[in-house]
C-alpha cells in the first residue's frame, strides 16, 4: 500500500508492507490499565498454578498417610496373630508336660486353663485397684488444690464457715 501526504507542499510517498498492515490492523489500541490487567491475568494464573499444586501435594500426603495406615493395621494383626500363635503354642507345651507328669491330658489341659484364668484375673483385678487408687487419690489432690488456692485467694476455703453466719 501507498499512502500520500503533504508536508509543506511537498509530497511524501510511504511504502507499507503488507505484513506491517495486518500488525496494525490487529494490534490493540492503547489503554491505560492494559498492562495492569495483564499483570491480574498472569497472577491470576500462577495463583491458579500454587494452588493445584498444593491441593495435589496435599492428595499425595493423604494417600501416604493411607497406605502407612493400612501397613499399620497389616502389622498390628500379623503382630497379634504372631502373640496368639505363641501363646497357643506354649500352653500346649505346659498342658502336655502337665498331662505327662499326671499320665492324663486332660488334666493336664484343665489346670493349665484354669491356671491362665486366674492369672488373667489377678491381673485384671490388680490393675483396676491401681486405676481407683489413682484415680482417687488424684480427685483428692485436685480439690485440696483448689482449696488453698481459694483460702489464698479468699482469706477461706470452701469447707470454712464466715465469721457473719457463725
Amino acid at each position: 500500500m501507498i499512502s500520500q501526504a503533504s508536508n509543506n507542499g511537498k509530497r511524501q510517498t510511504e511504502t507499507v508492507l503488507p505484513e506491517e498492515e495486518s500488525r496494525r490492523e490487529t494490534e490493540k489500541p492503547f489503554h491505560p490499565l492494559g498492562q495492569l490487567l495483564g499483570d491480574m491475568a498472569a497472577l491470576a494464573a500462577f495463583c491458579e498454578h500454587y494452588l493445584a499444586a498444593r491441593r495435589d501435594a496435599l492428595r499425595a500426603r493423604v494417600r501416604r498417610w493411607a497406605l502407612m495406615f493400612v501397613a499399620g493395621i497389616i502389622a498390628a494383626v500379623a503382630g497379634a496373630t504372631a502373640i496368639v500363635a505363641a501363646t497357643v503354642l506354649a500352653l500346649e507345651g505346659i498342658a502336655r508336660g502337665i498331662a505327662a507328669a499326671t499320665g492324663s491330658l486332660w488334666i493336664g489341659q484343665l489346670i493349665t486353663g484354669f491356671g491362665v484364668l486366674l492369672v488373667i484375673g489377678l491381673a485384671v483385678a490388680a490393675g483396676a485397684a491401681y486405676f481407683l487408687r489413682t484415680s482417687s487419690r488424684q480427685t483428692k489432690e485436685k480439690y485440696e488444690r483448689r482449696r488453698k488456692q481459694q483460702h489464698a485467694a479468699f482469706g477461706r476455703g470452701v469447707g470454712q464457715r464466715s465469721e457473719a453466719s457463725a
